[in-house]
């Protein structure tokens, strides 16, 4: 692999941390002992695997010490930082903490959208603090851990045929080091990595790179001392465990083995979510889904999920072509809950479906196939397709509180989509059209004056 295309991954990985603002705690400085770099994420991999895989044509003996210090490691922790360019702060992006075998990688630590993800050996768990559940999974078979792009698994595949500079002579807070650098041409991707000398392990490693969205500028800072209370890492026991390779085989399993009801029809699964969402799995005997409505007047607006669009497994995409999940959203509140709805097809067939009742908000087996449903936007959404719905009916009251709720969602997620602008482009037209003008204006003035008009 030459130095563009390497450099080119490189570039890419900054654009993935983001641009979050926060802090993470850092750990007291004090002695430093060893180090064992397992899986991580795609930036920190990138980073580490800058000073830690070194071709053994350039420093096969540095290698060959580090690499010997590296099995024996019983705990680490480091912050991942972002440069803000703009105010010149430091802002934190992500932790990793390794402990006797499990890596924890926290994402936005202490946030409304943090991520956590936990990696023992063959496993690795994920979850946020909107998903209700954990989701397992084999090392290897889980989406947002991209093994065959990440340095720390590939290494001689990136690096075997770099130089690393190695300067001597160092100190860093005092300790004997030195250092490893590397750089890219074509975006002017630097590396420098701070290694103590007397034990060849990181202190610091820092990044500058480039792409067509401008200059990016990360650190990363490593302690060795274990706080004295974490004496172990574990996923949160207050959730249910959903083992996504498990879940998939036995709902492909499931619904092969359901029949078709008549003309070709298959309908495979039909539930209702707390919210009064009512969800419609089912499979056409035509290449394109043939689509129908609810008999009951409330639900008017639908959207549909073509399934094999988010499963990454070839063969589950092939297992559920042409199963499509139609979503259908309440107009109004509905109580009690509906157990059973009349389904109305094109041809004018009325096909009757009892209706399971889910706990989440969304059906038990969407985590399996899409991962991270993010409750977050399926709620902001929800909000949105009420809204629209009541615009439709000519309640324009309606409209406003549910575009509204809808925006309130994103905004408090602090998750901004042309959903939020919309949002509030919507709710203020619908104050317009009710004659307060000065509502709309208040409302107009909450998007950004350069995007106004494209909403």
């Amino acid at each position: 692999m030459n130095d563009n295309r390497i450099d080119d991954l490189l570039s890419s990985y900054s654009e993935n941390l983001g641009h979050f603002q926060g802090t993470v705690p850092m750990p007291v400085k004090r002695n430093i002992h060893l180090w064992k770099p397992l899986l991580v994420t795609a930036m920190g991999a990138a980073i580490v695997a800058g000073f830690v895989f070194i071709p053994r044509s350039a420093e096969a003996a540095t290698i060959d010490k580090v690499m010997s210090g590296l099995n024996s490691i019983p705990y680490w922790h480091s912050v991942a930082w972002q440069l803000d360019l703009k105010t010149g702060a430091w802002n934190s992006n992500y932790s990793e903490t390794y402990l006797d075998g499990l890596l924890m990688v926290e994402n936005w630590a202490g946030q409304r959208n943090a991520v956590t993800t936990l990696i023992e050996p063959g496993f690795v768990y994920r979850y946020t603090n909107q998903m209700p559940y954990i989701l397992k999974n084999k090392l290897g078979k889980d989406q947002y851990i991209d093994l065959h792009f990440n340095p720390a698994t590939h290494p001689w595949q990136y690096y075997k045929n770099r130089t690393l500079l190695r300067k001597d002579g160092l100190t860093y807070h005092g300790v004997p080091a030195y250092s490893l650098s590397v750089s890219g041409k074509k975006h002017g991707t630097v590396f420098e990595a701070i290694v103590e000398k007397s034990t060849n392990l990181p202190l610091i490693t820092q990044m500058q790179t480039g792409n067509a969205n401008g200059h990016f500028n990360y650190k990363i800072e490593y302690r060795y001392d274990k706080p004295d209370q974490l004496a172990t890492l574990r996923p949160n026991s207050t959730k249910p465990v959903v083992y996504a390779e498990q879940e998939i085989d036995q709902l492909v399993k499931t619904w092969s083995g359901i029949k078709s009801i008549s003309l070709g029809r298959t309908i495979l699964s039909s539930s209702i979510s707390p919210d009064g969402t009512i969800w419609i799995a089912h499979k056409t005997k035509g290449k394109d889904p043939e689509s129908f409505r609810l008999t009951n007047p409330n639900y008017g607006n639908e959207s549909v999920y073509i399934l094999s669009n988010f499963t990454g497994d070839v063969g589950h995409q092939k297992a559920f072509e042409g199963i499509v999940v139609r979503r259908f959203v309440p107009t109004n509140d509905v109580s009690p809950l509906p157990t059973s709805v009349d389904l109305n097809f094109k041809s004018g067939d009325t096909v009757a479906c009892t209706l399971k009742s889910e706990t989440w908000s969304f059906p038990s087996y969407f985590p399996c196939i899409m991962y991270d449903p993010n409750s977050d936007l399926l709620k902001s959404s929800f909000y949105w397709a009420r809204a629209d719905a009541r615009k439709k009916q000519g309640d324009l009251k309606g409209a406003i509180e549910a575009y509204m709720s809808s925006y309130q969602i994103e905004k408090e997620a602090g998750i901004y989509f042309n959903t939020s602008r919309s949002s509030l482009k919507y709710a203020a037209d619908c104050y317009e059209k009710l004659g307060d003008t000065a509502k709309a204006l208040e409302l107009s003035k909450l998007i950004p004056k350069g995007e106004r008009g494209k909403y």
